[in-house]
């Protein structure tokens, strides 16, 4: 038995082709890698899969679109630690250190590359 119970829920699940459990909710599970997620949905096959770059602004707003309403949104630890824990620790570490040589702004730029 799931430690939750979201029946009658619509999650969508980033970086999800991996580490899903059946929770009762209606799962999309959206990821960069096909292969990946055609063995989620192998493995589940309820789960819905919506293969897109989450990078890429303008093709993950449509395919959310797409999807329609959803309830809950789950980032999986891995993305959450590649796309914003990442940067979040190296300003961090950082603007420690330009701090202590009195630097008067910082600033954290990030790019679309």
């Amino acid at each position: 038995m799931a430690a939750y119970d979201f029946k009658g829920k619509r999650a969508l699940v980033t970086g999800g082709s991996r580490g899903i459990v059946d929770a009762g909710a209606e799962v999309f599970a959206v990821a960069k890698t096909q292969a990946n997620l055609d063995k989620l949905k192998s493995e589940i096959p309820s789960v819905n899969i919506i293969a897109v770059d989450l990078a890429d602004w303008e093709t993950t707003r449509q395919a959310v679109e797409k999807v329609g309403n959803i309830d809950l949104l789950a980032s999986l630890d891995k993305s959450l630690d590649v796309n914003l824990k990442a940067a979040f620790n190296v300003s961090q570490i950082v603007a420690r250190d330009m701090i202590k040589r009195s630097c008067q702004e910082v600033r954290l730029l990030i790019c679309q590359a």
